[in-house]
């Protein structure tokens, strides 16, 4: 995971690049690179890029603002709450962030003292060490072996939350259909990864049924390992969109012991979605248990109807634990 991820114009490149090598200087990774990877396309690379990153700095310019590429992924990191918006140029951001306090450098110069720039250093330190944007730490070396090693759809983290990644079989790799690990769930759900069509770069997940039982319902999730996370502050968090469903849907999030399940449960039924909904972004919260040793994760719906998903994330404070 990336700490910055750098939204300009290509005409700032010369302003941008001082700013990255004194970010850079911080200890901080930054992606600003705008070349692409042989066998990647340019929408998929930037969205994977957008959704990996802590923190993402939008820097206004007379040339940014006209920009649908920067525009959209200041959008994207509004709506996931990352943006740390720049003005290069004295200019008024963009409708739809004037609301964003924004770092003023339009007289700032390298080396120079600026309160101004300091302000912003302090803001970006915050932002990377508050407990929400800390990633899904991996596995050490010497953690436990999956208990459900014969399984290959158990993962070691989480993989493949922007759904941008392999297909296997229409459904996204990493992802299955919660047989055998949700209890009386319906394998008859449809699942498809489709483009977003709202303007938005990259891909999806629906899931559809026509004519189900409204005691019937599907389930599309990731289970993973998770002892090494126990006692710490976790986050899952995704984007849903609906469309005539006539029972419920949601996020849901559980958390399992080695013999005993459900240590933690919640599928959003106290507070669903119904019908039809726009795009939303949901989050679920728990303080793992000391007895945490399985993550599982994933989407639900009810009853007939259409539900996408994008933008999962999974996100840990690595400092909560006792």
């Amino acid at each position: 995971m990336t700490d910055i991820f750098m939204s300009y114009a290509h005409e700032d490149r010369g302003r941008v690049a001082k700013l990255v090598s004194i970010f850079e200087q911080q200890g901080w990774s930054v992606f600003w690179d705008q070349r692409i990877p042989a066998g990647e396309t340019w929408r998929s690379y930037i969205k994977k890029a957008l959704g990996d990153t802590r923190c993402v700095i939008v820097a206004w310019s007379q040339n940014s603002v006209n920009s649908p590429w920067v525009t959209e992924e200041a959008d994207i990191a509004k709506r996931r709450g990352v943006i740390i918006p720049v003005l290069l140029d004295p200019i008024e951001q963009p409708f739809g962030f004037g609301e964003l306090q924004a770092a003023d450098l339009a007289d700032w110069r390298p080396g120079l003292p600026s309160p101004r720039f300091d302000e912003l250093v302090k803001g970006i330190r915050d932002r990377l060490s508050s407990a929400q944007n800390f990633p899904f730490p991996t596995l050490s070396s010497n953690t436990a072996p999956l208990d459900n090693a014969q399984d290959n759809r158990i993962l070691e983290s989480p993989v493949n939350l922007g759904f941008d990644g392999p297909i296997i079989n229409e459904i996204p790799k990493g992802w299955f259909n919660s047989d055998g690990f949700v209890a009386r769930v319906s394998t008859r759900y449809s699942v498809r990864v489709v483009r977003r069509d709202d303007g938005v770069a990259g891909s999806c997940v629906i899931m559809s049924r026509h004519h189900a039982d409204k005691r019937e319902f599907g389930s599309l999730m990731q289970r993973v390992q998770a002892r090494h996370l126990a006692g710490k502050l976790l986050k899952y968090e995704g984007e849903l969109r609906a469309e005539g469903i006539d029972g419920w849907a949601g996020l849901w999030l559980r958390v399992d012991g080695d013999q005993t399940p459900n240590l933690f449960f919640d599928n959003m039924s106290d507070r669903p979605i119904r019908g039809s909904t726009p795009w939303t972004r949901f989050e679920l919260s728990v303080k793992l248990p000391e007895e945490t040793v399985w993550l599982n994760y994933g989407i639900v719906m009810s009853g007939s109807g259409q539900l996408w998903a994008d933008n999962c994330h999974i996100l840990v404070d690595i400092s909560s634990a006792d």
